[in-house]
């Protein structure tokens, strides 16, 4: 009744030291880990009324705070104190022990900003370990499409060199059915080529490809006033 009282609730609430109230009973397996726990004096007739503060310690394994249940004080219990006796009581143990509770609320302060660093370097490690996974897989990525396009240089730099073997050789200026072929580059680079008006148009994209290094696939050969247009998928077969 007097932990319920009006009362002890008036003197448990107080920014200076306040109290939380925890109960159980008597002679149960609970009470008796509890009892042992915090040491205190206890008789089969008498309740048990103890005050507790939870000391911080630092483990010694793990560098992490802990709490132990340290006992401040336990009231003798004959009789049990009414609601004004156990008010006095618990007003004269805070006046008693204020450098304790600055000290316990100073250990209390101290763990939040552990907790709080601890949070912030959890969450700090977790954005890098997150980020260096990001970092790994774009590099992995990276490096397979370095990769991908080393080996296509490569197969266009030996498709090239094939292209410049294949073609015809290049007939005389004299030589009867000749054509000049004359390309002007948006660069401003010029060129010109004799082949024979019986070869098929795909030689001059496979000149282009092999001489001058752009993909036959994307070459537009375009006459003199523009009127016509050709490309390798619609002319490659197409004699000249």
């Amino acid at each position: 009744r007097s932990l319920c009282s009006d009362e002890v609730a008036a003197v448990a609430d107080y920014k200076g030291g306040s109290y939380f109230f925890w109960g159980c009973q008597g002679g149960s397996g609970e009470s008796s880990s509890v009892i042992k726990r915090i040491r205190a004096t206890a008789q089969k007739s008498m309740p048990v009324l103890a005050v507790i503060y939870p000391a911080q310690t630092i483990d010694s394994a793990s560098g992490r705070p802990k709490i132990l249940p340290k006992l401040v004080a336990q009231h003798h219990c004959n009789p049990p104190p009414s609601p004004t006796a156990m008010a006095a009581w618990l007003k004269a143990l805070r006046k008693r022990h204020s450098k304790q509770i600055k000290a316990m609320q100073l250990e209390r302060k101290e763990k939040e900003l552990f907790i709080e660093r601890q949070e912030g370097y959890n969450s700090s490690a977790k954005s890098d370990k997150e980020r260096e996974n990001l970092e790994a897989k774009l590099e992995a990525e990276k490096k397979i499409m370095e990769e991908i396009e080393k080996k296509r240089l490569a197969e266009l730099e030996q498709r090239r060199k094939e292209f410049l073997q294949s073609l015809p050789e290049e007939p005389s200026q004299g030589d009867n059915d000749v054509m000049t072929i004359a390309l002007r580059f948006a660069d401003g680079r010029n060129a010109k080529r004799r082949f024979s008006s019986g070869h098929a148009m795909g030689y001059i994209f496979n000149w282009v490809d092999g001489e001058f290094g752009i993909e036959r696939e994307k070459v537009v050969l375009t006459t003199m006033n523009g009127d016509k247009s050709f490309t390798y998928d619609d002319f490659e077969s197409i004699a000249l």
